[in-house]
């Protein structure tokens, strides 16, 4: 006021005093004030100084620094962007007012999330700062914790706690919390709590709050009360920055007084520019953050009011921060939690899409682990199980950067994900999950309470495969680990005890199931007491026990105390079913009726519902009420018959569906008679299910009671008649009595084509049918030839092309039995293979089918480079798919093992033969005939490969695998692989010089031979055993088993095929050995007549030549001739 009437209002001096004001009153926090001082100064000095004034350069810089703190960013960059260019002109590059304002313009880009920017102005800033003032300066270690914070923000951990150390050890102690929570996010959990407990015993004493103080919210009331004005900013600061430090340490209630009181404060303050303070956002998330968690933890926290803090938390960020700001993503999320607590399913979902879209906008990393984790349950918990996986993942990832891939972190998130993947139905992946898990566990020798874990889900896994005896080992190391926990309550080992009782039950070991049921059923009543549900489902699973141990009146008391407890339709169906075992027939309806009534609020019929009205339908057949009987069965056969279908069932819904034919058909054999057309088509669905099921002769008689009855309502030239006829043949041809079935075919074909012509489907289905007769007689060529007919029927129709690729590939299974018909074998697989691929995903197990087929076509042709790329494809498709019969698998890993074999690779071969193993092992047991071959296998490429030792251990477990298999030993392909074996061990003995055992062994191998009459293998057996003799010195022996395979060779393939010539010259070289010059040169020259006389000019008619100089040699020692004619031999070899 002095200034502006001495001077004027538009003098240097005023507008210096309006600038020293504005400062003083952004210090003082009344911002409007401020803005309009620097303002008018701005206005004054421009003009009397010009634009380009250092003067200008200064309050620009001012008005900056209270735009910023006005939150008004877009306003203040320019500011600061002109000072900057001003102080460079006038001051230079590297001038202390220069990096003022690079640091400046660099915090209003960090407060936004331009990262980029904001590195690129403290880079410049801190070189000057640092070539000036020195590393050590305050104003140097101020820039360095704001690129500590950038780094943070980044997710560059190692860098972020660079910068902060250098400021911490300057002794700035209000970074404690910074580097704590980095601690944390490393892993290294001890290490950050306790730095985050030195910040907040730091932030006490400077609040001056004593360690007893029980009320925080009352004594920063009064300090708040007895503060300056001008210092109610910066206590409002520590105050949250307090409370966001207790937060870290889980102190939710002594955090959310702070925030609180904090809250307060800067309403008041920020009241007169308006309530869109950035500061005000940031205390409003730390509030709603802080009443979320105290929600979720103890139900003590209001979610409406944490959706309201967080909602206006939301509108002001987003009026500041760019979109890819970490805080918007975090204040997203945190919103999403609190819509998911409060049932808010759909805005949960929508708020999560959001957060997730905006965190992949220029890669936005996201600090929060916990709460990208929470995303994680959440998106899980609403069945998003894709977005579940990839937010677990992904938090796998970042975590993985961070602590390596060994720390208990990645254990707890492998589990998750583990548990996920389980839920998915994605079994082995899951059980891999959960390998992982437990093996770093074990490793970092964690908690026994997370191993145990990691077992029980185990357990679940397990169970949910009906793997029993897994399930009940995983549960035992559940409860060995349990028991040494002491936090371990009595609810969850009652659970863990539950679950040992199912796998007992599922085990059929229903004493034991009795026992720990019993004990959990003790526990949970103690601690729940008698009304609550997890005792009704105890309960439950007891009388299930009692209902198999034939104990009905134990399970009734228990079904019954399950109802009192819960009326749900599953313990209402158990009761009722118990009911109607015990003949309580009226209380059995009122429970059965009672349960179907709840079931038929499912939009989704199921086997339940089924079996309740089976069981309905029994109680009417019991009080004579037939027609009520029958409609109970009918309806229960329209839920069960499309189920038997699926191929999932098990053999007691098998036994639960006959029965509800046999009710079915009784009803309607009393009503209407057993000739009745309606008993008929129930009889003749039966006999579809019989035949689905491979229970041929159970069909074949419901077929032939079907065929007369029809026949005597039709006559015999009925559709029905046809139909019956054509069901019939198929399980007859199944059944073993292919000529039976053709003739059914026959008379159905006749039917067909009178009634509906030649171009019906019907007619189409019954000529592939007669290929399938003529296929199991091995006439291929009429097989083929009625193949050909449906295709050609099909065609002709223009039905399904699938149908017509079935047939194909049908068609090339049979060319593939016919020896000169290869090349029309892979010409119709790969027509097959054409229409699937065109038709079908490229993932189906269709396409894997054909390709197997192919892959084994290739392999029997020695194509072993095309039989390899099949058998890879068709096994990636099928291990895509969670219900691949492992028996499948298995072999496509066995013929996998003959290629790499055939192809010289040895690991890899060595690799499937085991994988093989693994699986034949788990579908059939560990002494199975398929695991024999592949011991076989195995054995034989160690031994090739010269690991003697290896090789017989493989031949011994072959051969022990056989001796305990005497309820086979009598197949055929089972002896031939216990005569491989022996004979495989009697080379490997001979090769290690242990002539008794070798010797033994292939004595015992021949004789098995012998008797399965396997002549090509007695052969060559023959002439291993002849080489091993002669190697031993026992030449008669040798020669004996020569002469012998020689023998059968000519019977074999006659005296002038090749394979006889191979033993004529196996012959030279024994009787060479034996020094039987004469006899040998007999052989040697039939063998290489033969040779010769094929125009075979190869390295066996060398070898063959070499032999007879060395013969003619020896002959020309001996009788002292000259050695002209074996030189002319040798020289011909």
């Amino acid at each position: 006021m002095i200034q502006s009437q001495i001077f004027g209002v538009d003098h240097v001096s005023t507008a210096n005093s309006l600038h020293n004001l504005g400062n003083c009153y952004r210090d003082y926090g009344d911002l409007e004030k401020s803005a309009e001082c620097l303002t008018k100064a701005l206005d004054i000095l421009t003009l009397a100084l010009g634009e380009e004034h250092e003067d200008v350069a200064d309050t620009l810089h001012c008005l900056g620094l209270t735009m910023t703190a006005r939150s008004e960013f877009q306003e203040a960059i320019p500011l600061f962007e002109r000072a900057l260019e001003i102080r460079k002109k006038q001051l230079g590059s590297q001038h202390i007012s220069t990096a003022s304002s690079l640091y400046n313009l660099a915090l209003v880009f960090q407060t936004k999330g331009s990262w980029a920017s904001a590195i690129k102005y403290l880079k410049e800033a801190l070189k000057i700062q640092q070539s000036i003032l020195g590393s050590s300066h305050p104003i140097t270690m101020s820039t360095l914790i704001c690129a500590g914070r950038i780094h943070y923000g980044r997710c560059d951990f190692e860098q972020a706690i660079k910068c902060f150390r250098s400021s911490f050890e300057q002794g700035n102690k209000m970074l404690l919390r910074e580097i704590g929570i980095i601690y944390k996010d490393r892993g290294e959990t001890d290490k950050g709590i306790l730095m985050i407990s030195e910040a907040a015993a730091h932030m006490a004493e400077t609040l001056g709050l004593d360690a007893a103080e029980n009320d925080i919210f009352s004594f920063l009331n009064t300090r708040k009360q007895q503060a300056e004005e001008q210092d109610l900013i910066n206590l409002a600061d520590n105050v949250m920055y307090y409370g966001s430090v207790l937060t870290s340490l889980e102190q939710f209630n002594e955090a959310l007084a702070c925030f609180r009181v904090s809250n307060v404060i800067y309403q008041a303050k920020y009241n007169s520019i308006g309530s869109d303070h950035l500061t005000m956002a940031e205390n409003l998330y730390r509030t709603g953050f802080v009443i979320e968690k105290m929600s979720s933890q103890s139900s003590c926290g209001d979610l409406n009011e944490a959706l309201d803090i967080l909602t206006e938390a939301l509108r002001i960020r987003r009026l500041h921060l760019e979109a890819s700001h970490p805080d918007l993503a975090e204040t997203l999320f945190t919103l999403a939690r609190v819509h998911h607590g409060l049932g808010n399913s759909h805005d949960a979902i929508k708020i999560l899409a959001e957060a997730i879209e905006l965190r992949g906008i220029k890669n936005t990393p996201l600090v929060d682990f916990d709460s990208l984790f929470q995303i994680g349950q959440i998106q899980k918990e609403y069945g998003r199980y894709a977005d579940a996986m990839g937010s677990f993942e992904e938090c796998l990832q970042l975590k993985t950067q961070l602590v390596g891939s060994r720390h208990s972190t990645i254990a707890e998130l492998n589990f998750f994900i583990g548990d996920l993947l389980r839920e998915m139905g994605d079994f082995d992946s899951a059980q891999s999950k959960f390998n992982i898990s437990l093996s770093i566990l074990k490793e970092t020798k964690s908690d026994i309470i997370n191993i145990a874990d990691v077992y029980f889900s185990l357990g679940i896994l397990y169970t949910e495969q009906e793997k029993y005896k897994e399930a009940l080992e995983s549960y035992m190391m559940s409860l060995q680990g349990r028991k040494l926990e002491t936090s371990t309550t009595k609810i969850d080992m009652a659970e863990l005890l539950n679950n040992i009782g199912i796998c007992y039950f599922g085990m059929k070991e229903y004493l034991k199931a009795q026992v720990y049921h019993a004990e959990a059923l003790e526990s949970l009543i103690e601690e729940l007491g008698y009304d609550h549900p997890d005792v009704a489902f105890c309960w439950h699973s007891l009388g299930a026990v009692h209902t198999e141990l034939k104990d009905l009146r134990e399970a009734l008391t228990c079904f019954k105390n399950a109802v009192k407890i819960e009326r749900s339709e599953v313990y209402l169906q158990s009761l009722g079913t118990c009911l109607v075992r015990l003949d309580d027939f009226e209380n059995a309806y009122v429970c059965l009726t009672e349960a179907l009534q709840m079931k038929n609020l499912d939009q989704q019929p199921d086997d339940d519902m089924a079996e309740i009205q089976r069981h309905i339908g029994m109680i009417w057949m019991k009080r004579e009420k037939y027609e009520e009987a029958l409609s109970m069965f009918e309806d229960a056969l329209k839920i069960k018959v499309p189920l038997s279908q699926d191929g999932s069932t098990d053999q007691f819904f098998h036994q639960h569906l006959m029965e509800c034919f046999d009710g079915a058909l009784e009803a309607v054999a009393i009503l209407f008679g057993s000739d009745h057309l309606r008993y008929a088509k129930l009889l003749h669905q039966k006999g579809n299910i019989h035949g689905a099921k491979n229970e041929h002769p159970l069909a074949i008689e419901a077929y032939i009671i079907t065929l007369r009855i029809y026949k005597q309502h039709y006559g015999d030239s009925h559709l029905s008649v046809a139909n019956s006829l054509f069901n019939l043949g198929v399980s007859l041809n199944a059944k073993g009595s292919p000529e039976k079935g053709l003739k059914c075919f026959f008379k159905a074909l006749r039917i067909s084509k009178a009634e509906l012509g030649e171009d019906h489907l019907d007619v189409a289905d019954t000529y592939e049918q007669m290929a399938f007769c003529h296929k199991t007689m091995m006439n291929y060529t009429e097989a083929i030839e009625y193949f050909e007919k449906a295709l050609n029927a099909r065609k002709h129709l223009g039905s399904s092309e699938l149908k017509s690729a079935a047939i194909m590939h049908d068609m090339g299974k049979v060319y593939t039995q016919m020896n000169d018909k290869q090349k029309s074998a892979e010409k119709a697989f790969k027509e097959s293979l054409r229409i699937r691929s065109l038709k079908l995903s490229q993932d189906n197990v269709l396409i894997a089918e054909t390709m197997f087929q192919l892959g084994s076509l290739y392999k029997d042709q020695d194509d072993m480079l095309s039989a390899l790329k099949y058998y890879e494809e068709s096994l990636r498709i099928n291990k895509m798919h969670f219900n691949t019969p492992k028996s499948l698998l298995a072999d496509i890993f066995y013929s996998l093992g003959d290629i790499h074999n055939s192809l010289g690779n040895k690991d890899k071969s060595l690799f499937c033969y085991n994988k093989a193993m693994s699986m034949y092992s788990e579908e059939y047991g560990p002494k199975c005939k398929n695991v024999v071959s592949c011991l076989a296998r195995k054995g034989r490429l160690l031994f090739v490969s010269g690991e003697n030792a290896n090789a017989l251990s493989c031949f011994a477990e072959c051969l022990d695998c056989t001796r305990l298999l005497t309820a086979e030993s009598e197949q055929s392909s089972l002896a031939e692989d216990r005569a491989y074996a022996l004979h495989q061990l009697g080379e490997i003995y001979s090769r290690m010089n242990n002539a008794a055992e070798a010797s033994s062994h292939f004595s015992l191998a021949l004789s098995s031979y012998k008797k399965l009459g396997k002549n090509h293998a007695v052969a060559a057996l023959l002439e291993t055993m002849a080489t091993h003799y002669v190697k031993n010195k026992e030449m008669e022996r040798g020669y004996s088993c020569a002469k012998e395979a020689l023998i059968v060779k000519v019977e074999l393939y006659g005296p002038d095929d090749t394979e006889t010539a191979d033993s004529h010259y196996f012959m030279a070289k024994i009787l060479y050995e034996c020094s039987k010059f004469n006899e040998a040169m007999e052989f040697v020259e039939k063998a290489l007549s033969v040779h010769l006389k094929v125009g075979r000019m190869s390295k066996q008619v060398a070898d063959e030549n070499f032999l007879l100089g060395a013969i003619l040699e020896q002959k020309a020692d001996m009788s002292g001739n000259p050695q002209e004619e074996s030189q002319n031999n040798l020289d011909s070899a």
